[in-house]
């Protein structure tokens, strides 16, 4: 079952990020909770469960910076028909 976000929530979805499970992109919402661990929360999870991250998980700087490469500004995604609507020197992500 999906879980379903509120609307005033949404608006904190402005970042994807990709998963360690699967290598997938996924909008998320990021947290520091109050122990200092980081919650990445996804807007569309089908177990519900957000992915937490300790300062412990980083055992290196090198873990730190290939952590931070698994984060992205939210993209648009361009269907099929309006492919023919991008400009030249447009940035896209084909997978």
């Amino acid at each position: 079952e999906t879980r379903l976000v509120d609307l005033e929530q949404k608006e904190n979805f402005t970042t994807e990020f990709r998963s360690y499970e699967d290598d997938a992109w996924y909008t998320v919402m990021v947290m520091m909770d109050d122990d200092g661990t980081l919650r990445v929360r996804f807007e569309k999870s089908i177990n519900e469960v957000d992915q937490l991250f300790e300062p412990s998980f980083f055992g290196s700087m090198e873990d730190l910076q290939d952590f931070e490469k698994r984060f992205r500004p939210l993209s648009v995604q361009v269907q099929d028909d309006k492919c023919d609507k991008l400009v030249p020197d447009v940035k896209v992500c084909a997978c």
